[in-house]
């Protein structure tokens, strides 16, 4: 019992207080991923300079993505003030609405279907991100925007990071619904 207690007390620990980081491991495999698929479109890492954490992330995830041989540049915004982000489909409120690594482009004339023989920039990135177990929160484009950008949007944390009830927890829950 008291073991289980304990286990609770780390999973609360990981859940709640834990900041996000780029592990060693995770970076090695960022690296890895995108220097076997080199890019020249620039890559905006942003966060919310009012949030410690998520400013941190966002270093941490543009130095990863710089390793791989991609040209990224990380900065903080104000949610509260206009857009500086010429990417007329982003606004700096989405900073403080959205948790976790959301990625966002802005697509030059109308989507296409994705070519798996040619992925773009957006898509190799995601690709990597999953590869390496770095949680991506969503996706989304603009189109007509003018030429193609690229944009990691590091928003609040989210409560949970990928994590699924216990199995006890789940157990639980089973034995009580049919009462």
């Amino acid at each position: 019992m008291f073991s289980f207690y304990l286990h609770s007390i780390r999973n609360n620990l990981d859940t709640y207080v834990t900041p996000r980081s780029v592990t060693d491991a995770q970076a090695a495999d960022l690296h890895r991923l995108l220097s076997a698929n080199p890019s020249d479109v620039a890559v905006n890492v942003v966060a919310n300079l009012g949030d410690p954490e998520a400013t941190e992330y966002a270093a941490q995830l543009t130095n990863a993505i710089t390793g791989g041989g991609w040209n990224a540049e990380f900065s903080e915004l104000n949610p509260w003030e206009h857009s500086t982000v010429e990417d007329k489909g982003f606004h700096n409120i989405y900073l403080v609405l959205d948790k976790g690594l959301v990625i966002r482009t802005c697509i030059a004339g109308q989507p296409t279907n994705p070519d798996s023989k040619h992925p773009t920039p957006d898509a190799i990135l995601e690709s990597a991100f999953r590869e390496a177990h770095i949680e991506v929160s969503g996706s989304g484009g603009s189109p007509d925007c003018g030429k193609y950008s690229l944009m990691v949007e590091v928003g609040r944390r989210p409560v949970a990071i990928g994590q699924q009830p216990s199995v006890l927890f789940r157990l639980g829950r089973w034995l009580m619904g049919p009462g």
